[in-house]
């Protein structure tokens, strides 16, 4: 069997120098990584007084720390302000211009509640992505990306007549050797995860099944409470007759264990 993926997501300005600096500091640590998803979590419109919130909510935080903890904790305390500062910054939504006028008009970027929005979609992904990447290193491994099994390419019809389809998954990996993969959805709301993301799971789940793959994780993950989590994947499968399939949710409070996760030694 053979497993590829195609990146099809569009590449973001200053998405790699706003957000690694971020996702570098706080993979490291389990307390970081909680703070950064209640940050994404409880900020997601713009106010002209948005800034000092953050701000004031992250130094009320520091009681969580060890001594060792506080110099990296306020390193990335000012890194995630900085990120939200320039984000919803007029100047850097001309930039965003600049650099893609295209993808500037067709995701909004010229309002800074859709701009801060997309940016921290982009900021979660990028959390997930530092903690599972370094285990497919040297292997295959792809980010906002079409699924190929076989050549075939994984997707989900929906809507009325199926006239729409759900085509990529946020992250993926795949060691070929011990026939294993990794396959996430990321949304910073359980609300974000629709009926077309669990059908593209299901879709997903068949073609490894039907290849006889046994050792992968298919999973959703969010920067909420996992009990939100599983409460949404239970109200999509309350209203959709063909969504009953089983696969990992994957909350805030269990996102960091994902750094763990390690490749079986036997196919």
């Amino acid at each position: 069997m053979i497993i590829n993926f195609r990146r099809t997501d569009d590449n973001f300005y200053k998405e790699k120098e706003l957000i690694l600096p971020i996702v570098d500091l706080a993979f490291e640590n389990e307390k970081y990584v909680g703070i950064v998803c209640e940050v994404l979590n409880l900020f997601y419109s713009y106010s002209e007084d948005i800034v000092n919130k953050i701000t004031k909510m992250l130094k009320s935080l520091e009681f969580r720390m060890n001594p060792e903890e506080i110099s990296n904790y306020r390193m990335l305390s000012k890194k995630i302000v900085d990120f939200y500062w320039e984000v919803v910054d007029d100047e850097f939504g001309k930039q965003a211009r600049a650099f893609d006028q295209d993808l500037y008009y067709k995701q909004h970027l010229q309002y800074s509640d859709m701009r801060l929005n997309r940016y921290r979609g982009l900021l979660f992904e990028n959390l997930l992505i530092r903690l599972v990447q370094d285990r497919f290193e040297g292997e295959l491994f792809e980010t906002g990306c079409q699924v190929y099994i076989n050549n075939c390419r994984v997707i989900a019809r929906y809507g009325k007549g199926n006239s729409e389809h759900k085509e990529t998954i946020d992250v993926a990996g795949w060691v070929s050797e011990m026939s294993y993969g990794e396959f996430y959805e990321c949304k910073i709301s359980p609300l974000g995860f629709k009926a077309e993301n669990y059908k593209y799971f299901v879709e997903l789940i068949s073609g490894l099944k039907q290849n006889k793959v046994i050792n992968y994780i298919v999973g959703f993950v969010s920067a909420d409470a996992t009990e939100k989590l599983k409460a949404q994947k239970k109200c999509i499968e309350g209203r959709c007759s063909n969504c009953n399939e089983t696969f990992e949710v994957i909350g805030r409070e269990n996102l960091y264990k994902t750094k763990f996760y390690r490749v079986p030694e036997i196919a």
